[in-house]
């Protein structure tokens, strides 16, 4: 009799054990279930994130030009391309002469030259799509004012079309970088140095 409850014993033990196993391996023939919980892990994600190059837009100089995607509608997407032709700060003087607040920080006038090299008409804006930060500053919203002297930078652009304009950009001091969006809360498009 005794013998029977050891046998019972060690088989209940043993199948405890195994079930114990099977749940903590939980292995998956379609390898979907397994991989799917390792990969959802803050770990893992970081990780994954860690292994793609970050697509950093470079920060333009005078003279220098680069092309970036332009939201054309809710789905597509064309190619600007922008060139930064001119950057003078100006001075609270010329601030206020434009009736720009000196109060509200230091304007650079940028002139520019944005073209669409891609495939379908797509509008370039600039409202609520520019920040500003330096060395010391943080990133902080910049107005920009493409109203004052010369065609308006603001306007649907065709393929191939293209226009130079002016662009009064805000920073809390002078200098630092300023970094446009071309779809609000997306990716940088690209960066503007400002002289100091």
């Amino acid at each position: 009799m005794r013998s029977s409850f050891r046998r019972a014993a060690l088989l209940a033990s043993a199948i405890a054990l195994a079930g114990a196993f099977t749940v903590g391996c939980s292995s998956s023939h379609d390898g979907s279930k397994g991989s799917a919980s390792s990969e959802s892990t803050p770990n893992a994600q970081a990780k994954a994130a860690g292994d793609e190059p970050a697509n950093v837009p470079p920060t333009l100089d005078v003279g220098q030009s680069t092309t970036f995607d332009m939201p054309a509608t809710a789905t597509t997407t064309t190619k600007f391309r922008i060139t930064v032709k001119r950057a003078v700060a100006l001075s609270d003087t010329e601030a206020a002469d434009m009736m720009l607040d000196e109060k509200k920080g230091k304007y650079t006038r940028l002139e520019l030259t944005v073209e669409n090299v891609g495939s379908v008409p797509a509008q370039f804006l600039t409202y609520d799509q520019m920040t500003w930060e330096s060395a010391d500053t943080p990133v902080q919203p910049s107005n920009a004012d493409t109203t004052t002297d010369g065609p308006d930078l603001e306007t649907t652009y065709k393929p191939g079309q293209k226009l130079t304009g002016g662009m009064t950009v805000q920073g809390q001091t002078r200098g630092g970088v300023v970094t446009y969006y071309a779809k609000v809360g997306g990716p940088v498009s690209f960066r503007i140095k400002l002289p100091a």
